[in-house]
């Protein structure tokens, strides 16, 4: 049965936390977070997070303590993670640390060419660990011009 044309469809209101309290008599209750792990997370044996696996992984230096983005396709701004922990991603123990090492140089000073190569360097090892694994996972280096082509089969 249909609506009565002098029915109108209620219209969606968004409100400010301070105009829902005061509408509502109490604080706004953001939704729960997911904490169970994602359903069908393909190869990746383990994974435990609440958000899909990456397949395009970004080798990008910050000011902070993070060099791997998360630059999938259909990737949820709001609820999957943009910023990725090698320990999540599986990456060893070894290369994590050689990555926040070339990390921990980043704007020190102008970045010579050896840095930038270093840098393809890792991002060719962090894609050999995913291969090894038999993740179907796309790695890119944010190069020095800011673009970021994938590594696989290509070289500095």
């Amino acid at each position: 049965m249909g609506r009565r044309r002098d029915e109108q469809e209620p219209r969606l209101v968004f409100l400010s936390p301070e105009q829902y309290r005061e509408r509502f008599g109490r604080d706004p209750e953001p939704p729960e977070e997911s904490t169970e792990p994602w359903p069908d997370p393909g190869n990746w044996v383990g994974w435990t997070q609440p958000w899909p696996p990456p397949t395009v992984v970004v080798v990008m230096a910050e000011h902070a303590d993070v060099v791997l983005w998360n630059r999938s396709p259909g990737r949820d701004p709001w609820r999957d993670r943009y910023t990725l922990d090698p320990a999540v991603l599986g990456i060893s123990p070894g290369l994590a640390g050689r990555l926040r090492g070339w990390n921990g140089r980043y704007g020190l000073h102008e970045m010579p060419a050896a840095w930038v190569d270093e840098g393809w360097t890792l991002a060719h090892d962090v894609q050999r660990e995913f291969d090894a694994r038999g993740l179907d996972v796309e790695v890119r280096y944010h190069d020095a011009d800011g673009t970021e082509p994938a590594v696989r089969g290509r070289h500095r």
